[in-house]
């Protein structure tokens, strides 16, 4: 999930879904930007910034420590459709039971006020209306349950710069139907009661686990164009 600029203005109470007290959704989707690939996982653009929740919420635009997600795979297939730039049109669906990062749920009243986003303010209404859910730390690429390629499920005679509720009211029913058989059932679980006291180390953790990874990938790229090269020789 991706915060855009027009919904900055949203400022009128709306009402928080009914959540399980203290669980967390299982699994959670985001819509990538251009720039990501979850075959190298996902990440914050500044994963050392120590920025407000309510901050992040509000200005989503500016880079922070937080990887915007949501429990909605409608929320997540609005951002990857409805602007038409900086999205791959593309969405993930992530498993949080073995997330090893911080999981800030503000999609209700209860998390938003855990996490000191205040009630009726912008960030609450676009937190709640959303049903963000915010992660700090490396989703690795064993995360990512899933993978859906939305270019096919853009509603037709789509107004410029729709709300949320104008997309959902342009959504063909068949596109409803293909989004919600591949996000499938969603589950609720606690919290993973494991905090690192230090956030710095935490950050150098999740350094290295990406680290990793994508030397594992640059090393597995460099083989393949090998083989080709190989190949060509023989042509």
């Amino acid at each position: 999930m991706r915060r855009h600029d027009s919904e900055e203005c949203i400022d009128t109470p709306v009402k928080a879904p009914r959540l399980s007290q203290g669980q967390l959704p299982r699994f959670v989707y985001r819509a990538l930007r251009e720039d990501e690939d979850s075959a190298f996982g996902l990440r914050a653009k500044q994963p050392a910034s120590t920025e407000l929740a309510w901050k992040a919420l509000r200005h989503g635009s500016f880079a922070s420590q937080f990887l915007h997600t949501t429990r909605s795979p409608e929320v997540a297939l609005y951002y990857a459709e409805a602007f038409g730039y900086a999205s791959k049109r593309q969405i993930v669906k992530i498993d949080l039971q073995d997330f090893g990062g911080d999981t800030l749920d503000v999609s209700d009243d209860a998390g938003c006020a855990a996490h000191g986003v205040r009630s009726r303010t912008a960030a609450y209404n676009f937190a709640v209306k959303h049903q963000v859910v915010m992660l700090t730390g490396y989703v690795h690429p064993d995360l990512i349950a899933g993978t859906l390629d939305t270019s096919n499920l853009k509603p037709s005679n789509l107004p410029q710069g729709p709300s949320f509720d104008d997309f959902k009211a342009f959504l063909a029913p068949s596109a409803a139907h293909q989004l919600s058989y591949w996000a499938g059932p969603n589950f609720s679980m606690a919290p993973n009661t494991l905090v690192l006291a230090d956030s710095q180390k935490s950050v150098l953790a999740h350094d290295t686990v990406q680290e990793g990874v994508l030397q594992r990938g640059k090393q597995s790229l460099e083989d393949d164009i090998a083989k080709l090269q190989a190949k060509l020789k023989h042509v």
